[in-house]
C-alpha cells in the first residue's frame, strides 16, 4: 500500500472491510449480508482514486413525518452514514457527509430507503464538489 495519507486511509477502509466480512461469517448472518460485504470491498480495491468521483461533500436534512419521536429515525441515519465510508459531521439543523462520490450518493440512498422503509420521510440534500473536505454542519 502507498504510505501517503490517502493510501494509509484506503488500508484502514480496507481491513475495516475484511474485518466487517469476518464478522459476519462468525455471526452465521445471511450469504446476502457476506456477498453485499465482499463487493463494497472489491469496489473500494478497485477504486483508483476516480477523480470524477473523489471529494463530493453533502448536505443533509432528513425529516420523519408522522411520528412520536423523529430523534430515534435520525439517529439511525446519522449510524447508517458512519457505516458508508464517508465522514459525517452532524449538526442540529443539516448533517455534513463528505467522501467519493460513490459512497456519498451509496450513504444518501441506503439512509432513504432505511427511513422510508419505516415512515414517511422528507430528505432536502444539497451536494457539491466545490466545497472543502471538512465543514461543520448548521
Amino acid at each position: 500500500m502507498e504510505t501517503s495519507t490517502g493510501g494509509l486511509e484506503k488500508e484502514k477502509v480496507l481491513v475495516k472491510r475484511l474485518h466487517e466480512i469476518k464478522q459476519i461469517i462468525l455471526s452465521g448472518e445471511s450469504t446476502q449480508k457476506v456477498l453485499e460485504k465482499v463487493d463494497a470491498l472489491e469496489e473500494a480495491l478497485l477504486d483508483h482514486g476516480e477523480k470524477q468521483t473523489a471529494n463530493l461533500q453533502a448536505q443533509v436534512s432528513l425529516y420523519p413525518l408522522r411520528q412520536k419521536s423523529l430523534s430515534q429515525a435520525i439517529e439511525a441515519a446519522i449510524d447508517a452514514w458512519k457505516n458508508c465510508d464517508v465522514q459525517v459531521f452532524p449538526g442540529t439543523m443539516s448533517t455534513i457527509l463528505v467522501g467519493t462520490g460513490r459512497n456519498v450518493w451509496a450513504s444518501l440512498e441506503k439512509s432513504f430507503s432505511s427511513t422510508a422503509a419505516h415512515s414517511d420521510v422528507v430528505m432536502i440534500v444539497t451536494v457539491s464538489n466545490a466545497c472543502p473536505k471538512q465543514a461543520s454542519a448548521g
